[in-house]
């Protein structure tokens, strides 16, 4: 005989492997299977959707989205293992993270901070500038001029990120805001206190009814009995975001006090009350951070105020 018994069922099981083969099972079409999101598709949609479910992640995600968030930079430069190390996490977990978002993998979200790298900073070659800031391990070799060196270049970075990452919407609407108010009130301690009492001052310079939160005398609570319908608090905090400030956000908002929040990522807290939020990053060398970028972001603000108010006051033609 040309054909066994044996041949028959062989022949019957490759037909069934070829025809599996062909028509594999699509998991995302069968019913009671959760739908898996699309990916962000450019890093201004995968800031929004992490400012959005940052609240909805786990514990460990939530870590890492606070990386991301304030790290952007080491996210395009460095890679799986190194900024595991840094956000305190596991590469397991990161690859976790980039498919919470719809990423087939870590390498594929980073492609988006790669690219906007590639877009924005091409010409002055951003990834090799941040590799080349970070210090040596021998700090005998640490002088004067190489840290100045160190801390100018690590600037003119942050402030070229401000500018490039900047949502213009946002920076009209906060001077928009400003300008409405009855009163500004302008709240900052500790790192972001130069920036409150830069702001504060130039505003008062410019004849607007501008008032200091300083908390001195442990005064806040008495400073902050004053917030009205129509006044405008402009909060700044960074990392890791004084509870003093949190509360003078919650009274604000509790009194329909406009808020515009200066901070370091769009998922810092009390940032769901506030009208505008800026996440600002700035420059920071051997763990110390600087704040030119916030401080320059104030001055926009301000002068940006001044001249819109004089425009509105000049007469027409």
């Amino acid at each position: 005989m040309e054909h066994t018994f044996h041949d028959k069922p062989r022949l019957y099981w490759n037909r069934t492997f070829v025809s599996i083969q062909a028509r594999p099972v699509n998991a995302r079409s069968l019913p009671g299977v959760q739908q898996t999101p699309e990916a962000p598709d450019s890093l201004d949609a995968m800031r929004q959707r992490l400012a959005a479910e940052h609240h909805a992640l786990s514990p460990r995600l939530q870590d890492v989205g606070t990386y991301v968030a304030a790290h952007p930079q080491s996210i395009a430069v460095d890679t799986l293992a190194q900024i595991a190390k840094r956000a305190g996490s596991h590469p397991s977990t990161l690859v976790r993270f980039a498919h919470h978002f719809g990423f087939n993998g870590f390498s594929e979200l980073q492609q988006l901070y790669k690219q906007h790298v590639h877009d924005h900073f091409a010409a002055v070659d951003y990834g090799t500038r941040i590799r080349n800031l970070r210090p040596g391990n021998d700090d005998s070799l640490v002088t004067a001029t190489g840290l100045l060196n160190e801390f100018t270049d690590a600037n003119l970075l942050s402030l070229e990120r401000l500018r490039a990452e900047i949502d213009t919407d946002s920076l009209n609407r906060a001077v928009e805001l400003l300008d409405d108010a009855t009163r500004i009130h302008v709240c900052g301690i500790r790192r972001a206190f130069p920036v409150a009492m830069y702001t504060s001052y130039a505003l008062s310079l410019m004849g607007l009814d501008c008032r200091a939160i300083d908390g001195l005398g442990m005064m806040q609570a008495s400073q902050t009995n004053t917030f009205r319908s129509g006044d405008l608090l402009l909060a700044i905090t960074f990392r890791p975001y004084a509870e003093e400030i949190q509360d003078i956000i919650k009274i604000a908002h509790h009194n329909t006090t406009r808020i515009v929040l200066l901070t370091d990522a769009l998922d810092a807290p009390s940032a769901d009350k506030a009208d505008v939020v800026f996440a600002v990053q700035d420059a920071e060398v051997r763990s110390f951070r600087s704040l030119n970028a916030s401080l320059c972001l104030a001055q926009t603000l301000c002068i940006a105020l001044g001249y819109r108010r004089e425009a509105d006051s000049s007469p027409s033609t």
